[in-house]
């Protein structure tokens, strides 16, 4: 079966309403979220484990859907508080 991915991403546009790397992104930032309430891993390695290619990418595609950084939504929905410089 010879199909193109831009097919395949209509169709499944179609079907879910997003292409899929838009669907793939929404997935990777779920991931992102559970990693960072987690307290588990440093960005970088949540950036890693969610499948971006580098902490840039998830901070772009995360200031996308929620206009702040991994670090100060942790801090908004964790009650975890960022330690003060200086």
């Amino acid at each position: 079966m010879n199909v193109s991915y831009g097919y395949l991403s209509r169709k499944f546009k179609q079907v879910s309403g997003f292409f899929l790397g838009e669907y793939a992104t929404r997935i990777r930032i779920q991931k992102a979220e559970a990693e960072l309430l987690g307290n588990r891993h440093t960005i970088l390695e949540i950036s890693d484990i969610c499948g971006f290619a580098n902490v840039k990418s998830l901070e772009r595609e995360f200031k996308k859907k929620h206009h702040c950084s991994p670090a100060k939504w942790k801090q908004e929905h964790s009650g975890y508080i960022l330690p003060k410089k200086g």
